[in-house]
């Protein structure tokens, strides 16, 4: 899934995704500029 700049936003460190809802992120470095665009790719596990 494509999101773009109107489709997620970051607060508190979670990832809130339309559609999907809120994800737990761990933020390891500053975010410097804007973020156009989140790919979200789920992959199953053995």
């Amino acid at each position: 899934m494509i999101f773009e700049q109107s489709g997620f936003r970051i607060e508190n460190n979670k990832l809130i995704l339309s559609k999907i809802g809120e994800i737990p992120i761990l933020i390891s470095r500053p975010i410097e500029g804007i973020i156009k665009q989140i790919v979200i790719k789920h992959c199953t596990v053995a």
